[in-house]
C-alpha cells in the first residue's frame, strides 16, 4: 500500500518548468531513489513534498491525507522529516541540543525529550559527541547529527537529500548500514543521491528525472539496463548484460 503518493506535481520559476507533472507512489517501509542529472528537478521535487516551495499544480498525499500547501513545520507534524544538501546545525548549540529541538515535537517535557535525543543519537553514531558543541563536528559527523535531528520527530517517511556527498568510501559504507538499520524499523525512505553505486545498492525502486520530468522508474537493475536512462545519466558503464 502507498504511503505517499506524487500526483501530477508541476513547480515553475518564470518560464522554467523545475517539475513538469511529476508522479509516483512509495510503499510502506520501502526505499526509493531518485537520481538525475544536476538541474534535473530532484531537490525541487523534495522542497515541494515538504512545504518548502509551494506548488504550481498537483497533490502530496502523506498516509491517505493530502499535505499539499502546507508549511513544512505542519507537514513534519503530520509525519514527514527530510535532511538538506548541506547540513544544518545549531552551530551555538549542543549536539543533543540540537537534537533535543526535534524531539519536543513528539513530547514537550524536557527529560522524555532528552531521553529520545539521547536514543536516536545512540543510533546514529554520535552518543558520545553529546554534549559536544555541534560547531566542532566533522562534516560526516554534520551529516549524522542532520539524519538525527530528522529521525527524533518520529517520521514515517524520511527524505535524504545526497547525504552522502563529499564522504569517502568508508564513511558511505557506514551511512549505508544506517539507513537499512533504519528501513528495518519500519521507515519509509526517499534518497536523492549522486553516488550511483551506492544508491543501487540500498534502494527498492529508482525513479530517474530529467529536464523536470520522470524518464524512468524500475528496480536498480531495469535502471541500470534502461538505453534511455544511461544515455542521460548513467553511462555505458552501467549497462547490465
Amino acid at each position: 500500500m502507498a504511503l505517499l503518493e506524487v500526483i501530477e506535481l508541476t513547480k515553475t520559476f518564470g518560464g522554467l518548468v523545475a517539475n513538469n507533472r511529476i508522479s509516483f507512489s512509495v510503499d510502506q517501509e520501502t526505499i526509493l531513489g531518485i537520481i538525475g542529472p544536476n538541474g534535473s528537478g530532484k531537490t525541487t521535487l523534495f522542497n515541494c513534498i515538504s512545504g518548502f516551495y509551494s506548488t504550481n499544480s498537483g497533490q502530496v498525499i502523506l498516509a491517505g491525507r493530502k499535505i499539499t500547501g502546507r508549511a513544512p513545520h505542519g507537514v513534519c507534524r503530520l509525519g514527514l522529516a527530510r535532511t538538506f544538501q548541506i547540513a544544518e546545525v545549531f552551530t551555538r548549540m549542543t549536539v543533543l541540543e540540537n537534537v533535543m529541538v526535534g524531539a519536543f515535537k513528539r513530547d514537550k517535557r524536557l527529560g522524555p525529550a532528552r531521553d529520545m535525543a539521547m536514543e536516536t543519537l545512540r543510533l546514529v553514531g554520535l552518543l558520545i559527541k553529546a554534549n559536544e558543541p555541534s560547531k566542532g563536528l566533522s562534516p560526516p559527523e554534520r551529516r549524522r547529527l542532520s539524519l538525527a535531528m530528522a529521525l527524533v520527530t518520529a517520521p514515517q517517511v524520511l527524505m535524504l537529500d545526497e547525504a552522502m556527498a563529499g564522504l569517502l568510501p568508508a564513511e558511505i559504507d557506514e551511512l549505508l548500514n544506517l539507513i537499512r538499520d533504519i528501513k528495518k524499523q519500519g521507515m519509509t525512505i526517499l534518497v536523492i543521491e549522486h553516488v550511483i553505486d551506492a544508491v543501487m545498492s540500498i534502494a527498492d525502486t529508482i525513479m530517474v528525472l530529467e529536464a523536470g520530468k520522470v524518464i524512468a522508474t524500475g528496480t536498480p537493475h531495469e535502471i541500470a539496463a534502461n538505453d534511455r536512462v544511461i544515455e542521460a545519466y548513467l553511462g555505458k558503464g552501467y549497462r547490465h548484460a
